[in-house]
């Protein structure tokens, strides 16, 4: 038998049988979700073991917005999308184990970033570098405010194991005569 297409849903041409795969995924994101939105949990410190696929999903269905870009987006600026590629560009900069060390807090809290920096630097950079400068002198910093989680596949933004098992599916071609056979 053919359980690849028999386990899809049934509007998708399969018998609505729950592949246990995909559903023990979605369910693993539930631990990956609470380690990132709840950082309290007692077992928080320790590695969660997931397969590439759960990261690389859970990677793209989860948007962390930092407090200080989301108050930047609620302003009406102009060239907002330039100053993200400047941050993502300052990201590039940094070595990954200044990227982990450091909070958004602490970097910008008397220019720690500048001495961050490493690598080479050219005549570009340095005109990058200007333009991060006077961005970044603009922030206004609110320790206070909590940074947020967003699930995108749901319409209130939390996790829930029915959306990421149905979105695990997500790019299959709908069956459009299953109700009519369904129905009969």
């Amino acid at each position: 038998m053919a359980w690849p297409k028999v386990c899809l849903p049934k509007e998708l041409g399969g018998l609505g049988i729950s592949n246990l795969q995909n559903l023990s995924w979605a369910l693993r994101m539930r631990w990956l979700w609470l380690k990132k939105t709840d950082p309290n949990r007692p077992w928080h410190m320790f590695h969660i073991p997931v397969h590439n696929c759960v990261q690389a999903f859970f990677s793209v269905a989860v948007i962390s917005v930092v407090a200080m870009v989301q108050r930047l987006c609620s302003q009406q600026t102009d060239g907002l999308m330039a100053k993200v590629l400047l941050i993502w560009l300052l990201m590039s900069w940094l070595s990954q184990q200044k990227r982990k060390m450091r909070t958004v807090l602490e970097a910008l809290t008397d220019h720690s970033w500048v001495r961050d920096i490493q690598g080479a630097m050219s005549a570009a950079f340095f005109s990058d570098y200007l333009a991060l400068w006077d961005l970044i002198s603009k922030v206004v910093l609110q320790p206070e405010v909590e940074d947020s989680h967003v699930w995108r596949f749901s319409s209130d933004g939390h996790y829930s194991a029915k959306f990421a098992y149905k979105n695990l599916l997500r790019g299959m071609v709908v069956f459009n005569p299953y109700k009519r056979i369904w129905k009969s």
